[in-house]
């Protein structure tokens, strides 16, 4: 694992490595889903990867309740400032390369529309948004941390045998793996976790976010 894909030099594991080991079977399986398997020989059909497309953006609405959630229950306004830009990137940025990718593809407007939570992504939704509801901030910042740490291993990983085709190539590139889920944001949030989840983590193992 590469350092961008957030294994800490530490030699003792951290409160969130420690929670990511716990839920390695869920995590080898999903870095080995065929979808990332195939993005990474370049051999992914181009009807796929747009159905893949439609149903991470209709996340994009539930992330950004989510985010507004982590706003309002933050401990001090540095935290909310530096998730409202994150929000901010969320829905600006992050929702034009969904716009932009259905573009190059010459979709047509109906297929141009987020997939609405189904059976391969309610559980997804229905939990961050639950979490984010009924339980506290660093609740919250463990599925948002969950969530983005998987998403920089798969494109880390993707980008060392880059596609051919440019909107698959930009899915996993480093202008989108810095707004989504840049290394070093990502990094801050798994300190802070690590330095203030482990007292909670003891009183909530058996509802770990991932």
């Amino acid at each position: 694992m590469s350092a961008e894909e957030g294994r800490s030099d530490a030699a003792v594991p951290s409160f969130c490595e420690t929670l990511r080991a716990g839920a390695k079977p869920t995590w080898d399986a999903a870095l080995d889903h065929p979808f990332f398997r195939e993005v990474g020989v370049d051999t992914l059909a181009d009807d796929v990867y747009v159905r893949y497309l439609r149903i991470e953006y209709g996340f994009v609405d539930s992330a950004a309740a989510v985010l507004g959630y982590a706003i309002a229950k933050a401990p001090s306004f540095r935290e909310r400032r530096r998730l409202a830009l994150n929000l901010h990137g969320l829905v600006t940025d992050q929702e034009q390369f969904f716009v932009d990718a259905f573009d190059r593809f010459a979709k047509s407007p109906e297929q141009r529309v987020a997939t609405p939570s189904q059976a391969s992504s309610a559980g997804l939704h229905e939990l961050f948004l639950r979490v984010a509801a009924t339980e506290g901030y660093e609740e919250i910042l463990a599925c948002l941390l969950g969530a983005e740490w998987l998403y920089l291993t798969w494109c880390s990983r993707a980008d060392r045998t880059p596609s051919q085709r440019p909107a698959i190539r930009d899915w996993g590139g480093p202008p989108r793996r810095r707004g989504v889920c840049g290394g070093s944001r990502l990094a801050a949030q798994r300190t802070r976790l690590s330095r203030t989840g482990a007292g909670r983590g003891s009183k909530n193992a058996s509802r770990r976010p991932f």
